[in-house]
């Protein structure tokens, strides 16, 4: 190879490499409490007493973000940290409450999980709630053995949102 193919390989490398480094980066997104009335569109974690994040550490309590969804075959959680291995479990409403189980997550790790993709049926003009369950152990979910989590108010963690065409 002459000097010329040499230095034309290496300038492509690094493009890609910084492409690919661009692509890869995480993001330095915070999870923020919504405040006002579970009728905005998208909505934060129902316990109070979770403190907004304010740098790109992670938070240090159990949160979901939800926003308002498009009426399809899946839901795209925003955001979610989990202290625990544990779930995201879609319930349908039922007067103003969680009801019916229609999707589940696959068991999460720990952290920060963005962009959660769940597949649930869901119908437009409708209301759900992304809720928060702790893992027994045996990383697959059961509503009889799986408990939600609660926050430190003593209710459980969940996410209200509303679903259009």
């Amino acid at each position: 190879m002459n000097n010329k193919n040499v230095a034309l390989i290496v300038v492509v490398a690094l493009i890609l490499a910084g492409l690919v480094y661009w692509f890869m980066r995480p993001s330095n997104e915070a999870i923020a409490p919504i405040d006002g009335d579970l009728n905005t569109e998208s909505q934060e974690v129902v316990d109070p007493n979770t403190e907004p994040a304010t740098s790109s550490l992670p938070p240090t309590k159990n949160s979901i973000l939800v926003s308002a969804q498009i009426a399809g075959e899946f839901v795209v959680i925003d955001d979610v940290y989990l202290e625990t291995p544990g779930f995201v479990v879609i319930h349908k409403a039922n007067n103003g409450a969680p009801g019916d189980v229609i999707g589940k997550s696959a068991v999460l790790n720990p952290g920060v999980i963005q962009d959660i993709e769940i597949s649930s049926i869901v119908e437009a003009e409708m209301e759900y709630y992304a809720m928060l369950y702790s893992d027994n152990g045996d990383r697959i979910f059961n509503a009889s053995t799986d408990m939600p989590l609660q926050g430190s108010n003593g209710q459980n963690i969940m996410a209200r949102f509303q679903v259009s065409n």
